[in-house]
């Protein structure tokens, strides 16, 4: 990452910050993506890929105790089709 985006990421990021401050909301953060994934309550589990598989973040837990069903990871392209429909119909709709 370029310094000048770095400074970018990271003043939003204050920004951000300083703004769930100002509204009394509860947050967390961290600092890398390794700090996210060894945090003690951070769970992993396997994730089916068409091509590999690897280790995603458990998903959150219901308010019934039960955890939330993962789907499987779509294949490459798998939704390519529909999101261009879709982000080409919100341009149409609401141009710049």
């Amino acid at each position: 990452m370029s310094k000048a985006l770095e400074g970018t990421v990271e003043g939003a990021l204050e920004q951000a910050v300083a703004a769930l401050d100002r509204q009394a909301s509860a947050y967390g953060t961290t600092s890398t993506v390794g700090a996210l994934t060894d945090h003690p309550a951070a769970t992993a589990l396997p994730e089916p890929h068409p091509e590999r598989s690897g280790r995603g973040t458990a998903p959150r837990v219901a308010g019934d105790g039960q955890c939330v069903a993962t789907r499987p990871v779509p294949a490459p392209g798998q939704h390519e089709a529909a999101l261009r429909a879709e982000f080409t119909r919100q341009t149409e709709e609401n141009p710049s």
